[in-house]
């Protein structure tokens, strides 16, 4: 059963979005990097503000979660960086790789795969591990993909994504519960909704730039064996430690276990990194993650 719901619900409907994309670049030859503008100043700040403000989570509710995020981010770009050290990469793929092992999928992926596997039950936890694992990805991630030599110049191109004050602003005023105007519900509403598939098809069109070698492959493969084979042993470690039990364990295992996040990607490509190892980690980790994680949803329970 779970291997057919993220076959047909999760992991198909991304496959189709990336082979239009796919041929799209190879007809039109698009400017990849504006679309990428389009999608980091516009959809996802409306995506990230509005999920935060329709849940009405403000701090407290969020903090244990916080925690988790911290440790299990820590955690894994540990271990990114260490297989990074050992397959030898350059400077700048040390920096992907560990992105790639990192970053989470938590949101288009995740959040649909809990629903499927918990129905309704699942959504409320599922929407916590959402928002606190969306934190790295609007600040960490940007931090890595930055490449400023300064840590003056890394959190200045931070500062310069709007998804990291979507962020704040939404958990600020979820926190004083102030009230926020209709027309900005529907206007973020709308606009997040284009989000997602949006930053696929982005990754469709950087596949469609990708120029294959052995190295590429077999980093990429490394990338995934650490992202969906070892990373779900370490997660389950961390929610052990934490007290995580029942339902809210089994919703931050499963969703914690997916494949690699595609904003990095965008944030890649957005600083002018040459982000090929980073796609191809992307593609395959969501591609297998049909595999591995009906696996971790049969032991998480």
């Amino acid at each position: 059963m779970g291997f057919l719901v993220l076959l047909n619900q999760s992991v198909l409907p991304i496959f189709i979005i990336l082979a239009v994309a796919y041929i799209y670049f190879r007809v039109y030859q698009p400017d990849i990097k504006q679309l990428v503008n389009i999608s980091l100043y516009t959809f996802s700040p409306a995506v990230v503000f509005n999920s935060l403000i329709k849940e009405g989570i403000g701090f407290s509710e969020i903090f244990k979660y916080l925690v988790l995020m911290v440790l299990v981010t820590a955690a894994l770009m540990a271990l990114g960086y260490i297989g990074a050290k050992l397959l030898r990469l350059s400077k700048t793929d040390v920096i992907l790789f560990v992105m790639s092992v990192s970053m989470i999928n938590i949101g288009n992926f995740g959040v649909p795969l809990i629903f499927f596997t918990y129905g309704q039950e699942g959504i409320y936890p599922s929407i916590l591990t959402f928002i606190s694992f969306n934190l790295p990805l609007v600040t960490i991630a940007i931090y890595l993909a930055s490449g400023e030599p300064t840590i003056k110049g890394n959190v200045k191109d931070v500062l310069k994504i709007p998804i990291f004050h979507a962020a704040i602003l939404a958990l600020i005023i979820a926190s004083f519960e102030i009230p926020v105007p209709e027309v900005i519900m529907k206007v973020t509403g709308f606009l997040g909704q284009a989000a997602f598939p949006f930053m696929i098809f982005i990754l469709g069109l950087q596949l469609a730039t990708i120029k294959l070698n052995p190295g590429l492959i077999k980093a990429a493969l490394a990338s995934v064996g650490i992202k969906l084979v070892a990373a779900p042993f370490v997660i389950a470690a961390i929610l052990g430690f934490m007290s995580f039990e029942g339902l809210s364990y089994s919703v931050a295992l499963i969703q914690l276990s997916g494949p690699s996040a595609i904003l990095p990607l965008m944030y890649a490509i957005r600083f002018g990194r040459n982000a090929d190892l980073l796609a191809a980690a992307i593609l395959l980790s969501t591609a297998l993650s049909a595999i591995t994680l009906p696996i971790v949803i049969y032991f998480a329970g």
